[in-house]
Parts: C-alpha cells; structure tokens; sequence
C-alpha cells in the first residue's frame, strides 16, 4: 500500500516528507511523483491536484498536529494529576512553566518515558 499527498509546489512537502511517512508507517519516500505505477510501500509527493484517493498536504499536516496537540494535552493532564498528589500530600506542587514548540516533543517523550504501558508521542 502507498500513499499520495499532493500539494502546490513549495508548500512544505519535501521538507516534511519523513514526519509524513513515520506517520502513515511507511518505508520509504517517492518525490516528484507525476505518473505511473505506484510504488509498494511508499509515501508519495505529487503536486498534481484531483488523483483519486491522494490526501492533500495541509489536511494531513493538520491531522499530526491534532496527534501531537492531543498527546500533549494527555501530558499535561499527567501533570496536574501529579501536582495534585503533591500538593494533597504537602509536599507542595510543580512550578508551571510555557514551552515552545520545539520542547514539546521532548517533554511529551520524557514524561511518557517512566510509563511502560504508554507509546511515546509521535510513535
């Protein structure tokens, strides 16, 4: 099985294309796909528009923010869970602190790390 991702040229889909094919589980990547046989196994870069079954670039980059926004967000709810206990016990709580995009992933794999039952973000 392969997957087409379309998108206008330069909209991101090269730059993104590991983050994509992790994503959809696939082994490898195929850029510039005009026609053809599909290859087996692939995630598939077109800027060719209106191929029956292609998903476009943006929903799907929307889609893995969704997953990343919504393991973060079950981060977060470890995290309350974890200040509450602190706080019940007068131990004190967390210092609650903003982080950037680029910290997120690291936080989310960290936290889920001590949890053996749980999949690290973005697996």
């Amino acid at each position: 099985m392969s997957i087409i991702v379309y998108g206008p040229q330069g909209c991101g889909k090269t730059r993104h294309a590991e983050e994509l094919r992790a994503h959809f589980g696939l082994t490898r990547v195929v850029d510039d796909y005009v026609l053809g046989p599909l290859p087996d196994d692939a995630l598939v870069l077109t800027n060719i528009p209106n191929r029956p079954g292609a998903l476009h670039f943006w929903s799907v980059m929307l889609d893995i923010e969704r997953r990343k926004n919504a393991e973060l967000s079950e981060a977060i709810t470890i995290l309350r869970r974890a200040n509450d206990d602190l706080l019940d016990t007068g131990r004190g709580g967390l210092r609650v602190i903003e982080i950037g995009p680029q910290t997120r992933e690291w936080l989310c794999r960290s936290l889920f790390a001590n949890f053996e039952s749980a999949e690290p973000c973005g697996a």
